[in-house]
């Protein structure tokens, strides 16, 4: 078994973490969010409806905020979502994760490797529910990712924010991430930009 952790340097105010994890395997762990428990695990391969529904649930809510469309998406095949879910329950190359209270899934996070080859992992698809946030869901679903980089040995932590996403943005500053001044247009509204942001993490030695 394995125990997850936390550079201390990493400010969490109001969360209190519990949690144990089979290495590289499902996560599955308690933040108390304000005294408020809420559960973050690594989804298992037999989440695929939970994540195609909590998915088209984000895209909804924000489509400004992601890559992809909810007209694309939902044409997805549910054999794709489960390959989805299959691919992102274990291993060292992809990952997704859930955030559940009270068993109702308020939010997501995902992270994969873009080449294993490099040490570095990139976060995506960070959403939370209209009902959960102002609850630090986000900065925990986060910390997932970091934790989950940390395990596997990377070096960094990637991601791209739209520009204008002022609340976003700053979550992630307040995590350690920093603009790179890397800026492309957004694939789902090239209208608008966004901006890469990076999290250093301790040297060491990719897992393969």
């Amino acid at each position: 078994m394995t125990f997850w952790w936390l550079p201390a340097s990493f400010p969490s105010p109001g969360l209190c973490w519990l949690g144990i994890s089979n290495s590289f395997g499902t996560v599955a762990r308690t933040i108390y969010v304000r005294d408020m428990p809420v559960t973050v695990r690594r989804i298992t391969a037999h989440d695929s409806l939970q994540l195609r529904e909590i998915r088209l649930a984000a895209l909804a809510d924000a489509p400004d905020a992601f890559a992809g469309t909810h007209a694309e998406e939902s044409k997805r095949p549910y054999s794709s979502w489960s390959e989805r879910a299959r691919t992102n329950a274990s291993g060292v190359t992809s990952a997704t994760f859930f955030a559940v209270d009270d068993r109702e899934v308020v939010g997501l996070v995902g992270a994969f490797r873009p080449d294993v080859a490099t040490n570095s992992v990139q976060l995506v698809s960070l959403w939370v529910a209209p009902v959960a946030r102002g609850r630090n869901v986000g900065r925990a679903l986060v910390l997932a990712v970091v934790a989950w980089a940390n395990e596997i040995q990377v070096d960094t932590v990637t991601l791209w924010v739209t520009c204008g996403n002022t609340p976003a943005e700053a979550l992630y500053t307040s995590l350690g991430f920093a603009t790179d001044n890397a800026i492309k247009p957004l694939p789902s509204d090239p209208c608008k930009d966004e901006q890469s942001m990076t999290l250093f993490l301790e040297s060491s030695t990719a897992v393969h």
